[in-house]
């Protein structure tokens, strides 16, 4: 079937359909197989959530938000006051609300995804970005919400009043951010 302006519609859902179900599904089968073959845990494994599965495959990760903010974080454009608010917030931050920020700002939505990216406090991506690009918006209000463009691993902020709003907006803009695998 040729790709035309009539069935692109059609042929971008099929496709979401295969890579994020049907590309998935026979792994995801062999897992759930291997699980249910230990039949004296069946019955416990029927009790784990999402979550659950996920740190039974993948362990607990620990991020070393230190060595990230002082190794991964680049400021394109030079705001003393503002570098130093941003990096004392995020030093406050716990695990969570860190990985929050790492998806917020690259898309990458598993925690060992994100261990692996930022193994030894350096990006470690097969592509040419080696940082997170943190951008301060003059002309935008202090108001706005942070703004990420994960393709980028780009990070948009205002030029906040004082490091409160400055903390209050970052916490507010990661804590809408969702990690897909959580929601299947």
């Amino acid at each position: 079937m040729e790709l035309t302006k009539d069935n692109l519609e059609e042929y971008i859902s099929l496709k979401i359909q295969f890579v994020l179900i049907e590309s998935r599904n026979q792994n995801l089968r062999w897992i759930r197989e291997g699980f249910y073959k230990m039949k004296a845990l069946k019955e416990h494994f029927q009790m784990l959530q999402v979550n659950d599965y996920h740190v039974l495959l993948t362990g607990e990760q620990r991020i070393d938000i230190p060595s990230i903010i002082h190794h991964c974080l680049d400021f394109y454009t030079q705001e003393l006051k503002h570098q130093q608010w941003l990096q004392e917030i995020l030093l406050t931050f716990s695990q969570e609300e860190f990985k929050q920020l790492l998806l917020f700002c690259t898309g990458h939505c598993s925690t060992q995804s994100r261990e692996k990216l930022f193994e030894n406090g350096n990006l470690q991506s097969g592509y040419a970005r080696d940082k997170i690009t943190v951008r301060w918006i003059k002309q935008w209000k202090s108001e706005r919400l942070p703004e990420a463009h994960v393709c980028f691993y780009l990070l948009d902020l205002p030029l906040y009043d004082n490091k409160t709003q400055m903390e209050q907006k970052m916490k507010q803009a990661i804590s809408n951010t969702t990690d897909f695998y959580a929601l299947a």
